[in-house]
């Protein structure tokens, strides 16, 4: 739909709180990858990023289906995050991060490359990815792998989505992570930062559409 000129204004538009549409009360939805979608991106990861490295994916897939854990975290990104560069300051805010999570009742996995092996975390659950393998790779096959789980980092995955999607599946994965990647982010404290209970998509419900706009703006047609 092409407009020609902006019908719209303030008054047409409604806020959600809390996933509820406050002008008819319906509930936004999460809408989730389907399983064939999920499946092809599993394939299309294996077969770009885990191509003859069978042992390393059966390994990994025991390791995560070994314990129910619901949020991967990208350990990477958290060292590297203030100056770009690890010292003991970036093993504590990972721990703070990990006991933030635990504190909320989720069971993370954190992922980490191997050379940032180090005493002071010693104690937390840790996947060491191997050398000359991009880590990223790891924790998101174990995302997309395992329904309904969160992914930790502020990275915006572009460059994944473009390499394991074509043209038809972007804007699904551009849900996906608006929907379960938690971000995080420094004032005073760490702070993390949770998706939305429902997704950013045109929706209906209650005999009306929803439609999205900018500024968490919705307009609800009845």
């Amino acid at each position: 739909i092409i407009m020609k000129n902006n019908i719209f204004n303030d008054t047409n538009f409604v806020k959600i709180n809390n996933s509820f549409c406050k002008s008819c009360n319906c509930q936004l939805k999460k809408i989730n990858l389907t399983n064939d979608l999920r499946f092809k991106l599993l394939n299309n990861l294996k077969q770009i990023y885990f191509q003859n490295k069978n042992e390393e994916l059966n390994k990994l897939n025991i390791f995560i289906d070994s314990y129910n854990y619901n949020v991967f975290i990208d350990g990477n990104n958290i060292l590297f995050f203030k100056d770009r560069k690890v010292n003991n300051s970036s093993y504590s805010r990972l721990i703070y991060i990990y006991k933030k999570l635990l504190s909320l009742n989720y069971t993370p996995l954190i992922f980490l490359h191997r050379r940032h092996k180090n005493k002071i975390i010693k104690d937390l659950p840790i996947y060491y990815t191997p050398f000359n393998m991009n880590d990223d790779w790891f924790f998101l096959w174990s995302s997309l792998k395992k329904e309904n789980t969160f992914l930790l980092t502020n990275d915006n995955l572009k460059d994944h989505i473009y390499n394991i999607s074509d043209e038809n599946d972007k804007d699904s994965i551009t849900n996906w992570i608006n929907c379960y990647v938690i971000r995080y982010n420094y004032k005073n404290s760490y702070n993390l930062i949770f998706p939305k209970k429902y997704s950013d998509i045109a929706q209906t419900g209650n005999n009306s559409y929803h439609i999205p706009f900018t500024n968490n703006k919705w307009l609800c047609i009845k």
